[in-house]
């Protein structure tokens, strides 16, 4: 699915998994904060050079706790190491893998707000904080063991 010039989405789904990849080649840096609605529940799921999560409580977003992505991974933003100051390597693509399991709901509504030198927010003119207007995903029915 195409975002932008500079930014397609990818979405695959095993029977345990599903697999989303936010794809911008050619870009010097790539970070996200992914929301994703499960439930009812809002969840903010970061990917940089840490993950972290963090939830909508009372209209506010809670303080974030960074490495708790239980039940999620995504690839992380690499840095240079060097002396100041720090760089980010280049990145051409985010890749989470989300547990089926964490998110049990069979519709996920999902905004994408991906950190690249044109920042672009997907879908366009939406709230982190209501999920009525951001993208559905459908999945089919999970095959646990």
């Amino acid at each position: 699915m195409t975002v932008s010039n500079e930014v397609k989405l990818h979405f695959k789904q095993s029977g345990e998994y599903v697999f989303i990849c936010i794809d911008a080649p050619n870009q010097p840096y790539l970070t996200t904060d992914t929301h994703l609605s499960d439930s009812g529940e809002i969840y903010n799921l970061h990917v940089s050079a840490m993950l972290g999560e963090r939830i909508l409580k009372n209209s506010e977003f809670i303080a974030w706790d960074w490495w708790n992505n239980n039940g999620w991974t995504a690839n992380a933003a690499r840095i240079l190491n060097t002396v100041e100051p720090k760089r980010f390597l280049p990145n051409d693509a985010i890749e989470f893998q989300i547990s089926r399991r964490r998110f049990t709901d069979k519709k996920w509504l999902m905004k994408f707000d991906i950190g690249i030198p044109n920042h672009t927010d997907f879908p366009k003119e939406t709230n982190s904080k209501n999920a009525e207007k951001w993208f559905l995903v459908k999945l089919g029915k999970p095959k646990f063991k």
